[in-house]
């Protein structure tokens, strides 16, 4: 999925063990190398692949 900086999506995959589960939402803060870099609500940043995430309701 193309994103781009500010849109909310929600990630297909858990992170931090169970403290991100799959279908939490962030906000898409920057690319890398044409990934998505995603600021999670906690504020922990994480780069992701565009099968990861997913647009948010």
């Amino acid at each position: 999925m193309k994103t781009t900086v500010g849109q909310r999506v929600r990630i297909t995959i858990a992170l931090d063990g169970e403290r991100y589960p799959i279908g939490t939402e962030a906000t898409v803060t920057d690319h890398w190398l044409g990934n998505p870099v995603v600021t999670l609500d906690g504020g922990e940043t994480v780069t992701l692949i565009p099968g990861q995430v997913l647009p948010a309701a």
